[in-house]
């Protein structure tokens, strides 16, 4: 699938060691007031495509005809003019959606799809994404190219991953404040302080904005996921309503996790490009992220939290009403999870005070599964 050009050349300067770049030529045209220059085709499986030039980003509908032509191509280098195009003769098979000049990208990148892979483009404060019919990788080392080709720093990143982190912080809050309310409504079907626990956690993601926070949001999940496939928490889920809810609760966490590898390089200092390669006026870096041991002695201090309200379940718990035992035993639980997750996250973060992440991880690890033996074997309803 790969041709001369876009993929040729490995650049000592770019991303990494094998990170393809474009032609000299080619980069000296990005940006300027020269001739624009075809750079690269993405063909979409729902009839759509993006064209790359040295000057702007085009989305093209009706393209059925332009594949025809290309029998069947959906990843197409054109710095080379490897596929007969130039740009009237596609303008002349397809129809402008969308037309974006280069400066106003502000971060682009491969990405997974459920089973597909797809080109993601932040611009003008909005997300535009492109599925194709190949595979992530197959897609990657294209988008790299280019994206090192017209000057989007790898640090960029950053402003994406600040608008993930802010859609999944409202979804959390979002669920969890709906979880709460209706929980009182119907009695029953909805846990309630695992709503609120939703909450904490999305207003912890809101004002915390960093990789580390998809771990937090993948050890969420996955503990939904857990719980109701144990059928230890009141859900729809478990009363057959959503079937489909439990796998795509496990998706969800893994892509969770899959997204803290992808903008971990945040934590490494000196995330930037080449200046040959970079549009004037075009952010190359963010402010470092500082190390802080906030995170993991918040995770020591909620396990601590966690042995005292143990010892609580030994003594005085067991003797309280069965509705209000059962709800301080999950709400136990729940912040056993938290301060599991938010040890594992500064673990990750690069932050400092590494034994006290490792030491709230480990504490609330045995405390969350002794809350689930208790619940399992019903200790706290004798």
């Amino acid at each position: 699938m790969t041709s001369p050009g876009l993929l040729e050349i490995l650049n000592p300067g770019a991303e990494s060691a094998t990170t393809p770049s474009l032609p000299a030529a080619a980069s000296e045209v990005a940006g300027t007031g020269q001739d624009e220059a075809l750079l690269a085709l993405f063909i979409g499986v729902n009839h759509q495509a993006y064209l790359f030039t040295s000057r702007r980003l085009l989305i093209l509908r009706r393209v059925k005809p332009l594949v025809r032509q290309l029998s069947g191509r959906r990843l197409i280098d054109l710095t080379e003019d490897s596929a007969g195009l130039s740009l009237p003769e596609v303008f002349r098979q397809t129809r402008i959606k969308k037309e974006i000049p280069v400066e106003e990208i502000t971060w682009m990148d491969a990405e997974r799809v459920y089973s597909a892979g797809a080109v993601i483009v932040f611009a003008r404060g909005r997300r535009y994404e492109l599925t194709i019919g190949h595979k992530c990788a197959e897609i990657a080392p294209y988008v790299n190219a280019l994206r090192a080709a017209l000057g989007i720093p790898l640090a960029a990143s950053g402003q994406a991953m600040k608008r993930d982190l802010r859609m999944w912080s409202l979804f959390c809050c979002l669920t969890g404040s709906l979880t709460f309310l209706l929980s009182f409504v119907h009695q029953g079907v909805l846990e309630p302080v695992w709503g609120l626990a939703l909450t904490v956690i999305g207003a912890g993601v809101w004002f915390s904005v960093e990789p580390a926070m998809f771990i937090i949001l993948g050890v969420g999940m996955a503990w939904a996921a857990t719980m109701n496939l144990l059928g230890l928490n009141p859900s729809l889920l478990n009363k057959g309503h959503l079937p489909l809810g439990v796998p795509l609760q496990i998706y969800w966490a893994v892509m969770l996790f899959a997204k803290y590898r992808k903008y971990e390089h945040l934590y490494d200092p000196g995330n930037t490009v080449s200046a040959s390669t970079q549009i004037p006026g075009r952010a190359s870096s963010l402010p470092g992220l500082t190390e802080s041991p906030v995170m993991p002695i918040l995770s020591s201090a909620i396990g601590a939290t966690g042995l005292i309200l143990l010892g609580l379940h030994f003594t005085t718990i067991r003797e309280w009403p069965l509705t209000a035992a059962a709800m301080i035993t999950r709400g136990h639980l729940y912040l056993a999870v938290i301060g599991l997750a938010v040890g594992l996250a500064s673990c990750y973060s690069r932050r400092g005070q590494r034994r006290a992440a490792l030491a709230g991880i480990t504490v609330n690890a045995v405390t969350a599964l002794t809350l689930i033996t208790l619940l399992m074997t019903k200790w706290h309803h004798a």
